[in-house]
């Protein structure tokens, strides 16, 4: 007869055999989701190096695509002027953002990528809600959106095409990259009436943009990244069919008739329009804004050193 020793000795061991034999198990099953996650990333993120190839327009005037690199040279002798001409505040501003210029500070694989400007002392998140100041912009909507209504219907010469991988996407600029485009705010004077109240409007600089967009469906606009991260983008919603989705880093979102939609375009982020012509168009005014953390003294610096091109 076995002695009681030795049965709880086998125990024990069976006991500690099972619970190594499942942990062996359960590690290599983590190693083989991961190496599967990883190969997934890498796939995605070959994809997407490939499709940005294909995501910058043929705009010689543009300066996310184009003029980029005129840009950060002519903000680089603006802001050595301030340090050499500017106050003890204007001085520490202008010599903080000589040192953002000259590193970006960003991963290969981020999904935030700016191209001109990167300040990451700033809050940072693909999405933002909960922007009050917005509510007066969607109480007025109905206004606005008569006023595009006119401007598409009656003046398509003064619209202009994006590039898009397919399909069609159209803009009417209304601040184009600081400058304000008089015969075309005569189109639609109550909305840039409206806009012209937002207290965080970007106007003065080549990073602010006012502007319609319509994307029509089978429209695919490119993976891409914004010039900057000082800035947030507003879209309201005129025309929103659940056909229409933009992806933003990793996530999917749609718009809303009369509803605002912030994020923060130096993310990743394209557009598509899955629908047919029985969806309609999709159409949004865009507006510009400065990214809250920016204080007005840091806006006046800013809107010097990258005044329109």
């Amino acid at each position: 007869m076995e002695s009681l020793g030795y049965i709880i000795d086998s125990f024990y061991i069976k006991e500690i055999g099972y619970f190594i034999g499942t942990f062996l198990f359960m590690w290599g099953f983590y190693l083989m989701v991961k190496t599967e996650k990883s190969q997934e990333h890498t796939q995605y993120r070959n994809d997407i190096n490939q499709t940005l190839k294909h995501s910058f327009c043929i705009n010689p005037s543009c300066v996310r695509c184009s003029l980029y690199t005129k840009a950060i040279a002519e903000a680089n002798c603006r802001l050595k002027t301030v340090c050499e001409k500017g106050n003890q505040s204007e001085v520490a501003i202008a010599e903080k953002i000589t040192q953002f210029l000259k590193n970006t500070s960003l991963s290969s694989e981020s999904f935030q990528k700016p191209n001109v400007l990167y300040l990451n002392i700033l809050q940072s998140r693909p999405l933002w809600e909960g922007m009050d100041i917005l509510t007066g912009l969607e109480y007025k909507f109905n206004i606005i959106k008569n006023e595009f209504k006119i401007v598409y219907d009656n003046h398509v010469d003064r619209w202009r095409n994006n590039v898009t991988a397919h399909g069609k996407w159209s803009i009417f600029s209304i601040i184009n990259q600081g400058r304000t485009l008089t015969e075309n705010i005569t189109l639609c004077p109550n909305t840039f009436k409206i806009i012209s109240s937002l207290p965080n409007l970007m106007q003065k600089n080549v990073f602010g943009n006012v502007a319609f967009s319509v994307v029509e469906p089978g429209t695919h606009i490119f993976p891409h990244y914004g010039p900057t991260n000082i800035r947030l983008r507003c879209h309201l919603g005129l025309i929103t069919p659940k056909t229409c989705y933009m992806k933003v880093a990793e996530e999917i979102v749609t718009w809303e008739d009369g509803k605002c939609l912030v994020f923060d375009d130096s993310y990743l982020h394209s557009v598509e329009h899955a629908g047919t012509e029985e969806d309609g168009i999709r159409a949004i005014l865009m507006i510009d804004l400065w990214h809250p953390d920016i204080t007005e003294e840091e806006q006046q610096i800013l809107d010097m050193a990258f005044a329109p091109l």
